[in-house]
C-alpha cells in the first residue's frame, strides 16, 4: 500500500528543516548540497519547490507561523502589559541565535532578491502580531519591530555588551506607560 504523504505538511516540514542548513551557509547553497544535508535527492526539493527562492518564501512563512504562534500561546486577553514584555523577553532569550540567523538570512535574501516583496509580507506579518500583541495602534507596532530588529542585530555585532533583560526593563519604561495612558 503506498504511503500516504501530506503534500503541504511535508513542503512545510523541508522548508522548517532548511532553515538552519540555508542560515549557515547562506542563500547561495546549491540546492545539490542542501538536498543532500536534508537527507533527501535533488528531485524532492523541486517537487515541493519551483526554485530556491520559492522554498525561502515558504520557509518564511512557515517561521513567521512558528514564531507568532510560540509567543501568543501564553497570552490571554487579559494579560498586562509587562507580562507580554517579558513574554517576549523570555522568547529573545531562549531564541536569540535563531533570531540572529533570521536577521542575516533575510539580509542574505535581499541582497539576492532586491524586488521581492516577500519578505515585506512576512515583516508585515510580525507587525501587525507584534501591534495586536501589545495592543498598540500600527505605528507603535511598527516602532516595537523595529526595536526588536534593531535589538537582535546589536547582538550580533556587539554580543558581549547586549543584554536582553536590561533592555527589556528600558523598553518597558518606553512603551508600557503610553500605552496605559492611551487606554485610560
Amino acid at each position: 500500500m503506498p504511503k500516504i504523504v501530506d503534500r503541504d505538511q511535508y513542503r512545510d516540514d523541508l522548508a522548517y528543516r532548511s532553515f538552519d542548513i540555508i542560515a549557515k551557509h547562506g542563500f547561495q547553497i546549491p540546492t545539490r548540497d542542501l538536498a543532500r544535508r536534508l537527507g533527501v535527492s535533488t528531485g524532492t526539493i523541486y517537487k515541493y519547490f519551483n526554485s530556491k527562492r520559492h522554498l525561502f518564501e515558504c520557509m518564511a512563512q512557515v517561521m513567521t507561523k512558528r514564531n507568532v504562534a510560540e509567543i501568543i500561546i501564553d497570552i490571554k486577553d487579559d494579560t498586562p502589559l509587562e507580562e507580554r514584555v517579558n513574554i517576549v523577553r523570555n522568547f529573545l532569550m531562549k531564541n536569540q541565535t535563531y533570531l540572529q540567523n533570521l536577521l542575516m538570512l533575510a539580509s542574505d535574501y535581499t541582497r539576492y532578491d532586491k524586488k521581492s516583496n516577500m519578505l515585506t509580507k512576512g515583516m508585515e506579518n510580525f507587525r501587525v502580531a507584534i501591534a495586536d500583541y501589545f495592543t498598540v495602534d500600527d505605528e507603535d507596532g511598527k516602532f516595537i519591530f523595529i526595536y526588536l530588529c534593531g535589538l537582535i542585530f546589536h547582538g550580533i555585532l556587539f554580543p558581549e555588551i547586549t543584554s536582553i533583560p536590561k533592555q527589556a526593563e528600558a523598553f518597558k519604561k518606553f512603551i508600557v506607560p503610553p500605552v496605559k495612558a492611551r487606554k485610560k
